[in-house]
């Protein structure tokens, strides 16, 4: 089983607004991402909530394969999100895919092709590259999930995809989304100009 975990907790302080919330064709990317990831071979999605759970909650779909947690301690960040959604995953769990909120423009045959790749080669991470560049989503074995509910909330999650103690491949994917993130409302027009004919 390979679940996939959406991180949508977060301040936003340098985009204004919760991040989930920003619009594009006429739906939240939160909606854009629950609906690209139920179209994959992803078996279940868990979206961590967090800052602004009140006004994000309404945008989670009702689905059968989505669930949802709250990160109480989403003042601490990215890894304390992460670390809440890797520990309510099941124990049938075979890999777990990490998917910010701010790139939502990951195609779903991207992941599809990682979740393939994943399972056949069986590496402890995965990682996607677009022209020989790192980006999202990284899949990691569900043997990490102790190394990984380990880290301090003030370490970065990326200490695991570049340690040396763990086998890490990496995939190159025909995908420009995997490296497409925004961090202010001027970085996201920019995306939108980009990708409005996909």
């Amino acid at each position: 089983m390979i679940v996939a975990i959406i991180l949508t907790a977060g301040l936003s302080q340098r985009f204004g607004s919760p991040k989930a919330l920003a619009r594009y064709q006429n739906k939240t990317i939160l909606e854009h991402m629950q609906t690209k990831l139920i179209d994959s071979h992803v078996d279940q999605i868990i979206i961590v909530t967090g800052y602004n759970y009140t006004t994000i909650s309404p945008h989670i779909f009702n689905h059968k394969n989505i669930k949802t947690v709250y990160n109480k301690d989403y003042k601490f960040g990215q890894t304390s999100s992460f670390k809440k959604g890797v520990n309510a995953v099941s124990d049938h769990t075979k890999g777990i895919a990490l998917f910010p909120i701010d790139y939502p423009f990951i195609k779903t045959e991207t992941v599809d092709q990682m979740i393939e790749k994943f399972v056949r080669d069986q590496p402890d991470i995965l990682l996607p590259t677009y022209h020989h560049k790192k980006g999202h989503p990284p899949i990691f074995s569900m043997a990490l999930k102790k190394n990984i509910l380990a880290l301090e909330n003030d370490v970065g999650i990326n200490i695991l995809t570049r340690s040396n103690q763990y086998q890490i491949l990496q995939h190159e994917v025909n995908d420009s989304g995997i490296r497409a993130t925004f961090n202010t409302a001027e970085e996201w027009q920019a995306l939108l100009q980009r990708y409005q004919e996909n």
